[in-house]
């Protein structure tokens, strides 16, 4: 999106955060700020669900929240079927 500092990112990614409906993150890597998203989302009310691919254990702290609803997936279109399920 053109930003040139971490601070610009956080900024724009919470105004697109603010604006949405839902918050669905791909949380098959760890550290790439979903879970951050993911409690931001939380607070806000927003529903949260957390992809993780097949061969992927569910972090705790994710899996084991009540709001959020955690899907497996295998490929691009099971990413796409688990969105849409």
């Amino acid at each position: 999106l053109g930003h040139r500092d971490d601070a610009a990112i956080h900024a724009a990614d919470q105004r697109l955060l603010a604006h949405s409906d839902v918050f669905i993150g791909d949380f098959s890597v760890p550290s790439t700020g979903a879970g951050f998203m993911a409690a931001r989302a939380l607070e806000l009310g927003k529903p949260v669900l957390a992809l993780f691919e097949a061969t992927q254990k569910p972090s705790a702290m994710i899996a084991g929240h009540p709001r959020i609803v955690t899907r497996r997936f295998e490929d691009e279109d099971g990413f796409a079927r688990a969105v849409h399920a």
